[in-house]
C-alpha cells in the first residue's frame, strides 16, 4: 500500500481526499460544459442541463467502473474486494464515460462540435480531481532519473499528469486556431494527452495489466486510436465537401 502524503480521513470519508476534490471537479465540469454548450450549441438552456446532468452521470460511472477494473497493486485480482469499499476513481474511465454520455444526450449537435466545446471542462476537472492524488497519495511515481530530484520523498506523478492534460489543452487550441474543422480542438487534445499519458505511466508506481502495459497505458493506446479514427473521419468530410464545391 502506498504512503499517504497528507491523510485527510479524520474520522469520517466525507473529509477524504476524493470526497473533497472530486465534487470540486465535477462543479467546474458541469458549470464549464454548460457554458459551452448554452446558447452557443443549443439554444434550450433545459436540453444543455440535461446533457450536463447525463455527462456528470457518465463520468462517474466511467472512472468509477475504471477504479474497479483495475488492480492498484502487484497481485491484487481484478474486482478486488477493497475496490468495492474504496473510493477508487480512474480519470481515462471518467473521459470515455464522458463522451459516451455526450454522443447520446447531443446527436441533434453533432458529436465532434459538442466534444471540441468540452475539452476546457474536462482538462480543467481532471486536472483539479488530481490534486485529490497529491493528499492522498492514490497514485505515487517512482523516483527514477529526472523524477528522483522533484519526486522524492514526495512522489510528483499527479502533476506528470497535470502537465500533460494542460499540454494536450494548449496543443488543442493552436490547432484548432490553425484548422477550423470542427472535432480538430477534441481530437487533437485526445491525441496529445493520450501521448503524454502513455509516457506518463512509465513512471508510475502501478500494476502492470498486460504485454507490460498498464491498465492507463492500454486506455491511452485506445484513446490514440480513437484519435486516429476522427480525424480520418474529419478529413474524408473536408475532402467531400471540397469535392461538392468543385
Amino acid at each position: 500500500m502506498p504512503n499517504e502524503l497528507i491523510h485527510l480521513r479524520i474520522g469520517s470519508w466525507i473529509l477524504h481526499a476524493d470526497a473533497v476534490m472530486l465534487p470540486v471537479a465535477g462543479i467546474f465540469f458541469a458549470v464549464l460544459a454548460y457554458r459551452a454548450l448554452w446558447p452557443t450549441l443549443t439554444k434550450s438552456p433545459g436540453h444543455a442541463r440535461l446533457a450536463v446532468v447525463m455527462m456528470c452521470l457518465g463520468g462517474i460511472m466511467g472512472a468509477r467502473l475504471y477504479g474497479l477494473f483495475q488492480p492498484y497493486y502487484a497481485g491484487e485480482p481484478i474486482l478486488a474486494d477493497g475496490a468495492w469499499r474504496e473510493l477508487r476513481f480512474g480519470s481515462l474511465g471518467g473521459i470515455w464515460g464522458i463522451f459516451l454520455a455526450s454522443a447520446m444526450t447531443t446527436r441533434r449537435v453533432g458529436a465532434l462540435a459538442v466534444w471540441d466545446s468540452l475539452v476546457p471542462a474536462i482538462a480543467v476537472s481532471a486536472a483539479i480531481a488530481r490534486v485529490a492524488c497529491v493528499f492522498q497519495g492514490c497514485c505515487t511515481g517512482v523516483p527514477a532519473g529526472l523524477l528522483a530530484a522533484i519526486a522524492n520523498p514526495i512522489y510528483a506523478w499527479p502533476f506528470l499528469d497535470i502537465a500533460a492534460l494542460l499540454i494536450g489543452f494548449c496543443t488543442a487550441y493552436v490547432a484548432s486556431g490553425k484548422w477550423r474543422s470542427p472535432g480538430v480542438r477534441a481530437v487533437v487534445f485526445i491525441g496529445a494527452y493520450s501521448l503524454l499519458r502513455f509516457a506518463a505511466e512509465m513512471h508510475r508506481d502501478t500494476y502492470t495489466a498486460t504485454a507490460n502495459l498498464t491498465w492507463g497505458q492500454i486506455f491511452a493506446l485506445a484513446q490514440i486510436v480513437l484519435a486516429v479514427g476522427l480525424a480520418a473521419n474529419i478529413r474524408s468530410r473536408k475532402v467531400e465537401r471540397v469535392a461538392q464545391t468543385i
